[in-house]
């Protein structure tokens, strides 16, 4: 996520994983495994500051690139403004190695290579914001070439990422998912039952009018 100055090691608020070092990559910093990493393991927990999705417009323009949706219209900025420290710079990729567990903590989807680019995707997190979006040239198969805030929306991404999407993320895909059931389904209109006619035997059985049984 971009560029700045890095924050002494000692005041470093978030966890990566001692299996990761950062390098430089594509002109910015990237975090990259430096030992096997297992599949589920924990490799970053951010931390930072929460603001609400109305006060996105006091965070300063270079910051933006670091701010990360927590849940419903909350959002974590850094603690420092222009200070970095080695979780911020956890990349994107539209096929990456790592996912979300929970809000903050981000975790091996697969067993990860010394030498991998540590990154995840980010409509894993980001619904709302529009502070992400950007041209993509990650170069995998499957790269969107742009990254959107309504990426969530993309049924391939889904079946792709599944288990692995922030809460609020997978709430917004439920939702998703019924209100687009609930449009496909067909009218249905209630009927009352039709008269049913008495049988030729039924009728025989009866008794004549004026008389009784």
């Amino acid at each position: 996520m971009g560029g700045g100055g890095l924050m002494e090691a000692s005041d470093f608020p978030s966890y990566v994983s001692s299996k990761c070092a950062l390098k430089e990559v594509h002109g910015g910093m990237g975090l990259f495994a430096s030992e096997p990493i297992a599949k589920d393991e924990a490799v970053v927990v951010w931390s930072g500051k929460i603001v609400h999705h109305s006060a996105l417009d006091s965070v300063p323009q270079d910051e933006r690139d670091y701010v990360y949706q927590v849940d419903d219209e909350l959002y974590q900025v850094a603690f420092k403004p222009g200070c970095r420290e080695p979780a911020d710079y956890t990349n994107h990729s539209c096929e990456p190695n790592c996912g979300l567990r929970g809000q903050i903590c981000l975790v091996a989807m697969r067993p990860i290579a010394v030498g991998e680019h540590i990154t995840f995707d980010y409509a894993m997190c980001d619904i709302s914001s529009g502070t992400l979006e950007f041209g993509c040239g990650c170069g995998s198969a499957h790269c969107r070439k742009w990254v959107g805030q309504d990426d969530w929306q993309r049924p391939d991404l889904w079946a792709r990422y599944e288990g692995y999407f922030a809460p609020h993320v997978q709430r917004a895909i439920n939702r998703y998912r019924k209100a687009a059931s609930d449009a496909a389904a067909p009218a249905t209109t209630e009927t009352a039952p039709a008269a049913t006619l008495p049988t030729e035997a039924a009728a025989a059985a009866a008794p004549a009018p004026g008389t009784t049984a």
